[in-house]
């Protein structure tokens, strides 16, 4: 008699994101939804290549949309976490000082969630 193997987590959050597409339409309706592009930054799909990734919350693995490899890179380097993302367009926009008195800000609100 075979023992079962376990399923590992990976295939288990494909599915679910899978899933969500699905419920969202489809991959194509979420595409077309977005105008054609990453949610973020508007990026087509390359005719041939890879398809744009499914993005999902991984606390309660809602779908949160279709990102490009760099924009998805982005999310999972922050650690999904909209001050780290928040100072760092303020690092880009006004400079170190900008980013070092925002973070300052929502330091002292310790434990307020993202917006």
């Amino acid at each position: 008699m075979m023992k079962k193997r376990p399923v590992k987590a990976a295939t288990r959050h494909a599915k679910l994101r899978k899933e969500g597409v699905a419920a969202l339409g489809g991959y194509d309706a979420v595409l077309a939804q977005q105008g054609g592009g990453c949610a973020i930054c508007g990026q087509p799909p390359k005719p041939g290549g890879h398809r744009l990734a499914v993005d999902h919350d991984h606390v309660t693995g809602t779908v949160r949309g279709l990102l490009c490899r760099f924009c998805n890179q982005m999310l999972g380097y922050s650690r999904d976490n909209c001050h780290t993302l928040t100072g760092g367009a303020f690092y880009l926009q006004w400079g170190p000082t900008a980013s070092v008195s925002y973070r300052k800000a929502w330091q002292a609100h310790e434990g307020t969630p993202c917006p």
